[in-house]
């Protein structure tokens, strides 16, 4: 290889699920903007984006609305989940507090045990706490996210101590515990929930507070003008906590004189108009605008008179975004960088003397304006922080299973290759796999079977053990990684192993490979083709597997001949098996004239262009597995489980051995030379043995991985000295 340095020669693609009650289009309002945002930021990660809408809006429960035009070309895939009752969102609790499943509709259930059995999926974000069951149907392989959004237990306390109306959700703590560990990863939407959450789960609690770019605007020309009144201004959904907030805020509003006597006009927008009423000459009502920018262009400073809410104020980001000088209480200005005192005024009266104050100073309103952009650039920065915390914290717990290969893992007609290709699909189905390649070359086209499989190159030839070990620490502290395949050979397989048992506890040895074999022999004396340990069990159990999985692509035109005659295959033999070769090829009819050298030795790696050489023959009726090669036994005998051919296995060592003839006697066979004697007709004996298996190891292999993923630690990477999987 060229470069010493690990890198990426093929990404896997990754999928990411996303489920929520509220749309992503249009984003008029603020949890839109905000499901807007994470799906975007998934989608610059190398994410697909499959969007799952089961729709709790009042527009969206009464009919598809034409937004889902744009979401279908947003993301890579969009369904809607219809609701199977009907939905009351301001009814009451049945208890006291709602119970965190107490919206939950079993179609959402049915859909996802669908979808789980038919797609993998890397990630799965479930928007809302009142959601999170869903979290419950996801597959092992996948990252459990909770975007929380809103803090909801306290919810119903905050709206009595408003004198507002209780409405929406509303749970307790140990309740809203129960959302937050049915996840992986929480996300909160401000530091301070994101300290409550942590207070209630040991999951992974991330801060990624709201932010939405906008283009720069222009200042509302006022200076030198003093009969231009300050325009001041608040937009608001339809909300109790907007509506018992304005309401405070105008009683305050309107009863002051010095309010009456400043150049100041105050324009109220949005649906929480429809609860407001005001006849004040000063304040304008104008419902919901069909333009933000026309909005905050009109507008010299925002207000945000804010108290006992939850949640960020997406309002607040959205005005900051626009560039406007911002005037906010404490809870307002909740999550947002302050940088003045205008931003944590501490009452509705402080923050009605804030806007005359700037009415009657624009030098003032001007510092507030550029601290207010400070402001902006701190909130940008954090989200963009929260988002990078995010994407690390999802690889460090998305369970990894590691193949570290000098196999060339890109090249087809290897039968060693065609084996670890497919054994890598098996483990795709179960947990993000990756390769760690050694070897030289790079890919030229995607292997089929290696389509959802990350390779990365691992190694330098010049120093292989460094720059493996290097690679290796940088997988550790990146990934959470809970099984190593090694499948290397050579001088370097031990140090390979050592290095691999120092990082993972969980390590699998390919004993296809003789320098792994060669080790497993000095820690077990069961000659098996290859083996991993059943930690479950004890240490000592070894579980075999055998050859191959499925028929190779390559097979697809030898399926179409006519099988007859037999074949030898020479699979790992000494001297006193090569002369018995002869004898049998002598002796028995109707077998081809050579045998097909797989493994030229015991311990001798198998041939690179068997499968060519086998494929370029005729098809036989029964293989003849010469040999004492283990691996090469199991590869012959699945090729003949795939094809329906019986595989005769003979070694040497093995005899004395009883053959059951065409008449059904057995016989013992002593030496080679009695085997062909009785063999008689191969083509009548392939009718009378056995083709078949109860398993071939793989489905025993696939339980126990499936097991041990499910008792993994999801959060380990990175938390421990010893690295991955620990």
């Amino acid at each position: 290889m060229q470069n010493s340095a690990m890198r990426v020669l093929q990404r896997a693609p990754r999928k990411a699920l996303i489920l929520s009650p509220v749309a992503s289009h249009p984003q008029d309002f603020g949890n839109r903007r905000r499901v807007y945002q994470t799906c975007e930021f998934l989608c610059q990660q190398g994410y697909e984006i499959h969007f799952l809408l089961y729709p709790m809006e009042p527009d969206w429960m009464a009919r598809v609305q034409d937004a889902a035009r744009d979401m279908r070309r947003e993301w890579d895939s969009f369904q809607v989940i219809p609701a199977s009752r009907p939905f009351p969102l301001q009814s009451p609790a049945i208890g006291e507090h709602h119970t965190i499943d107490e919206w939950w509709d079993p179609t959402i259930g049915t859909h996802l045990s669908w979808l789980f059995e038919r797609e993998h999926f890397d990630l799965f974000v479930v928007n809302y706490v009142f959601m999170s069951k869903a979290l419950e149907y996801a597959g092992l392989r996948t990252v459990k996210v909770l975007e929380a959004h809103d803090r909801f237990a306290g919810r119903k306390e905050l709206l009595l101590r408003l004198h507002a109306r209780i409405e929406s959700f509303y749970t307790t703590e140990s309740e809203e515990k129960i959302a937050l560990d049915r996840s992986d990863i929480v996300i909160a939407i401000k530091e301070s929930e994101a300290e409550f959450y942590a207070s209630l789960t040991d999951r992974e609690v991330i801060s990624v507070p709201f932010w939405q770019d906008q283009p720069p605007r222009s200042r509302r020309p006022m200076e030198g003008n003093a009969d231009v009144p300050l325009r001041a201004g608040f937009i608001g959904a339809l909300n109790v906590v907007n509506v018992a907030n304005m309401e405070a805020f105008l009683a305050e509003f309107e009863s002051r004189h010095d309010i009456a006597a400043a150049p100041l006009l105050f324009d109220i927008a949005g649906e929480v108009c429809e609860f407001l009423d005001t006849r004040h000459p000063q304040v304008r009502l104008l419902g919901r605008v069909e333009s933000l920018d026309e909005f905050y262009d009109s507008l010299d400073v925002v207000a945000v008179p804010m108290t006992l809410s939850t949640g960020l104020k997406i309002k607040t980001g959205e005005a900051l975004a626009f560039g406007k000088a911002v005037v906010a209480m404490d809870d307002g200005f909740d999550g947002f960088p302050a940088v003045d005192e205008f931003h944590t005024l501490d009452s509705f009266a402080a923050t009605c003397a804030a806007l005359v104050a700037l009415a009657s100073n624009r030098p003032r309103l001007a510092k507030l304006e550029w601290r207010s952009r400070i402001s902006a650039l701190l909130a940008r920065r954090r989200k963009e922080a929260g988002y990078r915390k995010l994407a690390a914290a999802i690889l460090r717990v998305e369970p990894k299973i590691l193949f570290v290969t000098d196999l060339p893992v890109f090249e087809e007609g290897n039968a060693q290759v065609e084996r670890l290709a497919q054994w890598c699909q098996l483990c795709t189905g179960v947990a993000a796999t990756m390769i760690g390649y050694l070897g030289e070359g790079v890919p030229t086209a995607p292997r089929p079977e290696l389509l959802e499989v990350e390779i990365v190159a691992m190694g330098d030839d010049s120093a292989p053990q460094d720059s493996a070990n290097s690679a290796w620490d940088k997988l550790a502290r990146r990934y959470n990684i809970i099984e190593v395949v090694l499948s290397v050979d050579g001088s370097l397989a031990p140090q390979l192993l050592q290095i691999a048992r120092s990082h993972c506890l969980r390590v699998i040895l390919d004993t296809w490979r003789s320098a792994l074999a060669a080790t497993t022999l000095t820690e077990t004396a069961l000659p098996v083709p290859d083996y991993w340990q059943d930690w479950e069990q004890g240490t000592d159990v070894l579980v075999s597997a055998t050859a191959l999985r499925y028929r190779p692509r390559l097979f697809e035109g030898w399926r179409a001949k006519r099988a007859e005659g037999s074949l030898a295959i020479l699979c790992g033999p000494d001297s006193k098996d090569r002369n018995g070769v002869e004898i049998l090829i002598d002796g028995i009819t109707n077998i081809e004239p050579e045998a097909l050298t797989l493994a030229a030795a015991p311990d001798a790696p198998f041939e690179r262009d068997f499968f060519a050489r086998l494929l370029a023959g005729r098809r036989p009726r029964l293989f003849f597995a010469i040999g004492r090669n283990a691996a090469a036994h199991a590869l012959c005998e699945a090729i003949g489980i795939i094809f329906r051919t019986p595989c005769l296995h003979f070694s040497d060592a093995d005899l004395p051995i009883l053959l059951q003839t065409e008449d059904g006697m057995p016989v013992l066979c002593e030496t080679y030379a009695d085997i062909a004697r009785h063999a008689g007709d191969p083509e009548r004996l392939a009718e009378i043995l056995p083709i078949h298996r109860s398993d071939t190891g793989w489905n025993i292999y696939k339980e126990r991985l499936i097991d041990r993923l499910a008792s993994a630690d999801r959060r380990a990477a990175g938390s421990a000295s010893d690295g991955m999987g620990r």
